[in-house]
């Protein structure tokens, strides 16, 4: 009897280190490494839409749309005429106090360069760079989001009514929360895409922190048990600024 439970109780042990070693396995990879892959379930519908990380912003600033607080990311941009040019760049968000400079660059020989920076906390952030050449500085933003597990729920919960009093359909936009009230919106981030979606349900009952619908999903691209970006709720402040940043610039390229 003894030697059946000694085994039985040397089993468990290695079973406990085995799901150890993969949810470790499963976990953002540091130093500005992208999200790992999709790690199983059911397939989600195609994506059908979402904003694309990595093009050039109106003001001129390249950068990824979207980035993980802490990691690493690349921006860069080209002044016309800037070869060899001292460049200034400088962010503005949570934070930071006012305009701050985050990195100083060479320009090239053609005007080009680039920086890395990490975004010391979730939230949008506006960013400029200045040569000393002179011209017009080049403008852009991004946000940074905070890397967390989801999953996501789909047909079979059809027609039923969710916690928030909903009923479930097909076409509804949104994600389940354990604590987040009903109806606070949240911004979420996979692979280049972005939704701002609203908490309409209670979960995940499981170690993921969030739990899209199938529709929030779709949006991304989201396929079965993954790490997105999150962020939640968006400071009023933050949100009319860069809603201002991009009239701005929208009406000066028109």
């Amino acid at each position: 009897m003894r030697t059946r439970t000694a085994k039985l109780l040397a089993g468990c042990v290695l079973c406990l280190i085995g799901t150890a070693a993969n949810a470790s396995a499963q976990a953002p990879a540091p130093g500005g490494a992208t999200a790992p892959g999709s790690t199983g379930g059911s397939a989600a519908p195609g994506p059908t839409g979402g904003t694309t990380a990595g093009e050039p912003t109106s003001g001129g600033l390249y950068g990824p749309a979207g980035v993980y607080v802490g990691q690493s990311a690349r921006f860069g941009g080209s002044f016309d005429g800037g070869s060899g040019a001292t460049v200034s760049v400088e962010a503005s968000g949570p934070g930071l106090t006012g305009w701050s400079a985050i990195a100083t660059a060479s320009a090239d020989d053609h005007g080009a360069f680039s920086i890395r920076w990490r975004a010391p906390r979730i939230g949008h952030y506006l960013l400029r760079a200045q040569a000393t050449s002179g011209g017009p500085a080049l403008t852009g933003a991004t946000v940074a989001y905070q890397p967390s597990l989801a999953t996501w729920f789909g047909p079979r919960f059809s027609g039923e009514k969710t916690a928030c009093g909903q009923a479930f359909t097909p076409a509804l936009m949104g994600v389940a929360h354990r604590t987040l009230p009903c109806g606070t919106r949240v911004e979420i981030y996979y692979r280049g895409r972005a939704v701002t979606v609203p908490v309409v349900d209670r979960g995940p009952y499981t170690s993921a922190s969030w739990d899209l619908t199938q529709a929030a999903a779709q949006a991304l691209g989201f396929d079965g048990r993954d790490w997105i970006g999150a962020l939640s709720p968006l400071p009023t402040t933050v949100r009319a600024r860069v809603a201002r940043h991009s009239r701005r610039h929208h009406h000066r390229h028109r």
